[in-house]
């Protein structure tokens, strides 16, 4: 049912997609160089120590969820084999 809503949704967002007024891109050529281009001059943000500290914890926060996602499967049906759970698993 969860798939038949996104769909039905982006049908919807692409028909309002549609309907909207024409906004031209500006035709200003900036010179800029291959790094800025590419976006990696954000990586200045790392001289300061908060967000150093933010992308360790967020890159340690997104393996904890890797593994939690990996084995939480395997959880959850492991709840089957257990005959006071067996009637609440079908």
């Amino acid at each position: 049912m969860q798939l038949y809503i996104a769909g039905g949704a982006s049908l919807l967002l692409a028909l309002y997609s549609v309907t909207l007024p024409d906004c031209p891109t500006s035709k200003i050529k900036k010179d800029k160089s291959l790094v800025s281009q590419l976006g990696l001059d954000a990586f200045v943000l790392f001289k300061q120590k908060k967000m150093a500290m933010f992308f360790v914890f967020a890159m340690l926060l997104g393996a904890a969820l890797q593994i939690t996602n990996t084995f939480g499967d395997p959880f959850l049906h492991d709840f089957a084999l257990n005959p006071d759970y067996k009637e609440l698993c079908r």
